[in-house]
């Protein structure tokens, strides 16, 4: 359920490859930071999430990095799971 965050402006995916996504276009790792705080701009504190998606097939090592920089951007971070099927 994701009713509480639709107003979130940043979402950030890690697909099965590993690849980063920030708000549905791909974004090398070493940019993260930098993207997800020009989104939230002045966003006051309270309305600065980000919405995090990692595929279940992620490695432990590299969604670590990016939880780490979406921190620094100053974001909130929400991880949002995968429905098992």
């Amino acid at each position: 359920q994701l009713q509480g965050f639709a107003s979130s402006k940043v979402s950030v995916l890690i697909d099965r490859e590993n690849k980063l996504h920030l708000n549905g276009k791909e974004i090398g790792q070493s940019q993260l930071a930098k993207g997800v705080g020009e989104i939230l701009g002045s966003t006051p504190q309270g309305d600065r999430t980000v919405l995090l998606k990692v595929h279940k097939d992620a490695t432990a090592l590299y969604y670590e990095a990016v939880i780490e920089a979406i921190s620094e951007a100053g974001g909130d971070l929400v991880h949002v799971l995968e429905e098992k099927l």
